[in-house]
Parts: C-alpha cells; sequence; structure tokens
C-alpha cells in the first residue's frame, strides 16, 4: 500500500475514533512523507495533545517540529521524551541541535558532552 492509501485509510480510521491519539499519529507520519509539513504538525499536535507519554508520538512529533523550525516547541517535547527515556542517544543529540538552533550553546555544548563515549576526552592534550 502507497503512503497516500494509507493516510486516507487512517483518516477513516480517525473519523470512527477520534480520541484515538496512535492513529493521528499515523496521519502525521503519513503527511510528512508525502511532504506536508504543516498538516503533519496539526496531526502531530492532536496526537500530543490526546498523549504525552507515548514514546513514539512525542519522536515523531518532534522530528515534525523541528522541520517546521519550531525548535522551541521541539526542545519541549524532546525533553518530554527525555523524562521518558533519558538514554536515548537519537534524542538527546536532537535536543542539542535545537538548542544549538535556540542559541543555548552551553546547553548544546553539555549535551553533546554527555554524548562522548565514556573515557574520550575533551580535545585537549
Amino acid at each position: 500500500m502507497n503512503t497516500a492509501d494509507e493516510l486516507s485509510r487512517t483518516l477513516d480510521r480517525i473519523l470512527r475514533d477520534p480520541d484515538n491519539a496512535r492513529l493521528y499519529n499515523d496521519a502525521a507520519v503519513c503527511l510528512y512523507q508525502l511532504g506536508d509539513l504543516k498538516n503533519a504538525g496539526r496531526y502531530g499536535r492532536q496526537s500530543f495533545k490526546l498523549c504525552r507519554t507515548d514514546e513514539d508520538i512525542l519522536y515523531n512529533y518532534a522530528v515534525i517540529l523541528s522541520r517546521l523550525c519550531c525548535w522551541r516547541d521541539a526542545a519541549c517535547v524532546c525533553r518530554l521524551y527525555l523524562e521518558l527515556d533519558e538514554k536515548n542517544t537519537d534524542m538527546t543529540e536532537r535536543l542539542a541541535e535545537l538548542y544549538y538552533q535556540l542559541g543555548d550553546y552551553e546547553k548544546a555544548a553539555g549535551l553533546y558532552e554527555n554524548l562522548r563515549p565514556e573515557g574520550e576526552g575533551s580535545g585537549n592534550a
């Protein structure tokens, strides 16, 4: 099944189950894959409103917000995700990049430092 067909089926399912956060997340992912970031953000936001504790929802919404250059909101979602899974290096790196975009270089550097493998120095010899 192609992405457009999957989106159509998901939207039909949302009509039957409008409080299902996972369906909104699925629609957001389909829209993202189709390049419709604005609507992906809308469906991602609804999914996030309905469920703020699902890692997949938080991850996908953070990615969409990042692509929409909503860096402050994306950083908030990343922090929520990291409260659930503090060792997730992908989300930690994403949050560091967002802090960099926001001009908070100290927070970005601190997160990048935490990502270094154990025993790797700071580069000062």
